[in-house]
């Protein structure tokens, strides 16, 4: 074996343990955004979605951009000024979905996204379906239904729509993201915050108009907006888009 050869196996073992220990932070995304459900009714103020979103986007884009604040050139392309939008659209939709929607039923929808990836990365990003990743996206929507469904579940039309306008806005987000790259220079962090910033502020003054400032929290709201800027905002968002940056979309996705 020529020295060649040992350093290319080095570095394929190198990779290998760098993509398995990344495996398991970004496996720390969807049980995340899974406490959303639970976040949502039993801790933040009652039915604000609006509010709700706009907690989790602008508070959590300002500490993002502070740690990178590229110029307005590297930040002038059309990811963040469509994305960023497209994300807000996301998250106030899931929150309608989780204010009237059973967690249960929410999640067999979401569960939809992994095959929505699929469908539209054929036409935006020129790749083939495997048969291998359709069964494994069917058998993850039967489990999912396995686990959580009740036949007495409530289904709210309003919440049903939002719930899969979320799934078909987040699909395209993320092969937009794939298909696009982040701005030179721009990691996942300040990524993260640059696209929250657009989406923020078009999500700013329509909250104002339609929801307002509620006059009183609860220690309980306090804690659950906390918790939704640090740890769904800020935490899970970032594990998110290193995610797709490191690693294939299907896998992403899934």
């Amino acid at each position: 074996m020529t020295l060649g050869d040992v350093r290319a196996r080095t570095a394929r073992a190198t990779l290998q343990e760098h993509s398995t220990r990344w495996a398991y932070i970004a496996a720390l995304t969807p049980i995340i955004f899974g406490t959303t459900y639970l976040l949502t009714t039993e801790f933040l103020p009652p039915g604000r979605p609006l509010l709700a979103a706009m907690m989790r986007s602008l508070p959590t884009c300002l500490v993002l951009i502070i740690r990178q604040r590229p110029s307005a050139k590297r930040v002038a392309r059309p990811l963040p000024d469509l994305v960023g939008p497209l994300l807000i659209g996301i998250v106030s939709l899931l929150f309608v979905a989780a204010y009237r929607l059973l967690g249960a039923v929410a999640a067999v929808i979401h569960s939809l996204r992994s095959l929505v990836v699929l469908i539209i990365s054929v036409p935006l990003l020129a790749t083939k379906i495997k048969l291998i990743s359709i069964i494994a996206g069917l058998l993850g929507i039967c489990g999912v239904a396995l686990l959580v469904q009740r036949s007495t579940a409530r289904l709210d039309g309003l919440g049903l729509i939002a719930m899969f306008g979320a799934v078909g806005m987040a699909s395209l987000a993320t092969v937009l993201t794939k298909r696009w790259g982040s701005p030179p220079e721009m990691n996942a962090i300040g990524f993260t915050g640059w696209t929250f910033l657009f989406g923020g502020l078009v999500l700013l003054p329509v909250t104002l108009v339609f929801e307002s400032v509620p006059n009183h929290l609860t220690d309980r709201n306090i804690g659950g907006l906390v918790y939704l800027v640090l740890i769904s905002g800020i935490t899970a968002s970032a594990f998110w888009f290193w995610d797709c940056a490191d690693s294939g979309l299907a896998r992403s996705s899934f």
